[in-house]
């Protein structure tokens, strides 16, 4: 079962391998460019606040991941109860997703919205969520 602490720091596995590409200060906020296409870190010094983008999809936001884990799985995390909306893969088949809320002895389905490619997913705070595509929730 993949534990929290690895849940929460997904993105950051992928992004240490980037090399910065660029750097760009505008007042309170900077925004540092990776290599590839999409991948940046943007940050709000005086709001204190984060966000990722991987391959142009936002994986990342303050307190909360949801973040790729390989080709079939999205991971999902927030330290606070509320919602988190994940941006599906483009090979992914609307009709075929399954969310598994994890938990140390099993993992329960978990309801989810979807609107587009766009999965909206209630969190419990530091209740691990995995999304999975096709088969790969067996």
């Amino acid at each position: 079962m993949l534990d929290s602490f690895y849940l929460a720091m997904v993105p950051w596995f992928r992004l240490h391998l980037l090399n910065i590409e660029g750097f760009e200060r505008v007042q309170d906020r900077t925004t540092t460019t990776l290599e590839g296409s999409g991948n940046r870190v943007d940050i709000d010094w005086e709001k204190k606040s984060y966000s990722v983008t991987l391959d142009g999809a936002e994986v990342a936001r303050d307190s909360s991941t949801f973040c790729p884990l390989g080709k079939d799985r999205i991971a999902m995390y927030s330290i606070a109860d509320g919602p988190i909306v994940a941006t599906l893969p483009p090979s992914w088949n609307t009709q075929d997703i399954t969310a598994k809320a994890l938990f140390a002895d099993r993992a329960e389905t978990k309801k989810f919205d979807l609107n587009g490619r766009r999965v909206t997913v209630q969190m419990q705070a530091r209740r691990p969520v995995i999304l999975y595509r096709g088969r790969a929730a067996s």
